[in-house]
């Protein structure tokens, strides 16, 4: 983006990458369908990415356009131009084993996409119930990554056993 970005490019951005998100983990259902709990479990995470990304456009379209139009905050800009850069990069990750997609989530998951979902919400969502209850799912979103990766495939060793088809 050229010249002044604005409130609205860094919603724009921010949206991008959970769709580029949410493509990663389409694309690892795809690759891991010979396994249909795992299958099932990139489906939901990549449904849960589609939730946020229509959450955010949710939110967007609520603020007031004079708002959008207003400059946006230079760090955060920078956060979600490298939020959206990793999320890029990730849908081009070379993934030999299930841990290698699995190690990709963590990373994707531990990144800032989702502290600026977090933020935005905690800066244009005005009902604090509902700020914090998107908060409560994002971090259910995380954890679920450590506490309910499907059986039999929790333990690194098993993960590396595994390859995209087999």
């Amino acid at each position: 983006m050229t010249g002044r970005s604005t409130v609205d490019d860094l919603f724009q951005m921010a949206i991008a990458a959970e769709r580029a998100v949410e493509a990663v983990y389409e694309t690892l259902h795809d690759r891991f369908t010979a396994h249909a709990p795992v299958a099932r479990f990139w489906r939901s995470y990549a449904r849960e990415e589609a939730g946020h990304a229509h959450r955010l456009e949710r939110i967007r379209d609520n603020v007031p356009l004079d708002n959008l139009s207003l400059a946006a905050d230079p760090d955060l800009l920078d956060m979600a131009r490298r939020n959206l850069s990793l999320a890029q990069q990730a849908s081009r990750a070379e993934i030999g084993s299930l841990d290698d997609a699995y190690q990709l989530a963590h990373e994707l998951e531990h990144s800032e996409v989702n502290t600026i979902v977090e933020l935005l919400v905690a800066d244009y969502v005005d009902d604090p119930e509902a700020s914090a209850l998107v908060r409560s799912q994002l971090r259910e979103h995380i954890d679920r990554l450590m506490t309910g990766f499907p059986a039999p495939f929790t333990t690194r060793e098993m993960r590396r056993a595994v390859g995209p088809g087999s």
